[in-house]
């Protein structure tokens, strides 16, 4: 019976002990990331109402491109100034990033190329939100995760990506929340 009682109390502890170790590290991955989440919800919430407000499908088009245009001007003008320092550095960890680099600013730029000329919905001009911040949070957050930098400057062009990725993401919601309002507006005055 003794036995019994030590093997249970033994397997509580194990038990009680993972459930912790568990509980504990779940919550601090979703929290560093939970700023992105709350992008996507902000997006998601702000784009959703814009058919709703009953203003014509060409309008609609238009500010949204306008918007994901200065976007995309906004990110590719400080990641080309990133891209420049990482030119200086001697590194093939940086020369990698500095590839991985290049190739975000040109899938951004053929986003926002995309035409929706023939459409009649602005469904694919609001689509570039979506996908962007989707993206974002698949493909670009954690980047550094899989680096190990050799150098101060390495390091800085990090940090430096870090607070752009942050950068765009507060632009990319308000130029959503933007879009929004100017439908809204637009209605208002229809």
């Amino acid at each position: 019976m003794a036995v019994l009682n030590i093997v249970v109390c033994t397997t509580l502890i194990v038990v009680t002990s993972l459930g912790t170790v568990q509980s504990n590290s779940i919550p601090t991955e979703i929290a560093e990331n939970q700023w992105v989440v709350d992008a996507q919800n902000s997006i998601k919430d702000s784009l959703s109402k814009i058919e709703s407000y009953g203003v014509e499908n060409e309008k609609i088009k238009t500010i949204t491109n306008e918007a994901f245009d200065t976007f995309t001007k906004f990110v590719e003008n400080d990641l080309s100034k990133i891209i420049k320092k990482a030119d200086d550095i001697k590194s093939e960890r940086i020369w990698v990033l500095k590839t991985q680099l290049k190739n975000w600013s040109s899938a951004l730029e053929r986003l926002n190329e995309v035409s929706d000329v023939t459409e009649k919905t602005p469904d694919k001009a609001i689509g570039k939100f979506y996908m962007t911040i989707d993206y974002i949070a698949k493909e670009v957050v954690g980047f550094d995760q899989n680096y190990n930098y050799d150098s101060n400057e390495s390091n800085e062009i990090v940090e430096e990506l870090k607070l752009l990725l942050k950068k765009s993401v507060t632009k990319l919601v308000e130029y959503a929340n933007s879009v929004e309002d100017q439908v809204s507006g637009i209605s208002k005055i229809e």
